[in-house]
């Protein structure tokens, strides 16, 4: 579970630094966020 949860933390942040590079918009990065927020908890 501990590398699962890892994995997460990793994909997020990489999502934040696609946001921040506005390689995607900020509807993509929150509808992703939610979704990994449902898969985190």
């Amino acid at each position: 579970m501990y590398i699962v949860r890892g994995e997460i933390e990793e994909t997020q942040s990489h999502l934040w630094v696609a946001y921040s590079q506005k390689y995607i918009d900020k509807d993509t990065w929150l509808d992703i966020e939610k979704r990994y927020d449902k898969l985190y908890c």
